[in-house]
């Protein structure tokens, strides 16, 4: 809000214009408040459903991280084959 030393100096007509702007931008800020909750909400249940749906068709997210022992198998396999660089002494890809 505005101060007592600069509300003195102005005049009717610019606090009505400061009160109306001041208005319509809490009104927007507000609704986008409110849409973004509703947002939320409907975000949630959705991911809330799925969640719920997923164990019935089992969970991907662990199949698809754990690697299987054939490859690590044949990341060791792989590993070993490379030859070595013999001036840096690494490995070359």
């Amino acid at each position: 809000m505005m101060n007592g030393a600069k509300d003195s100096f102005m005049s009717k007509r610019a606090k009505r214009d400061n009160e109306t702007t001041t208005r319509i931008a809490r009104e927007i800020v507000d609704a986008e408040v409110v849409n973004r909750e509703a947002k939320t909400q409907r975000l949630r249940q959705a991911r809330l459903a799925r969640e719920a749906a997923e164990p019935a068709m089992g969970s991907r997210k662990n199949k698809r991280n754990a690697p299987s022992k054939d490859s690590k198998e044949q990341s060791a396999d792989q590993a070993r084959r490379r030859p070595v660089n013999a001036v840096a002494g690494r490995r070359s890809k």
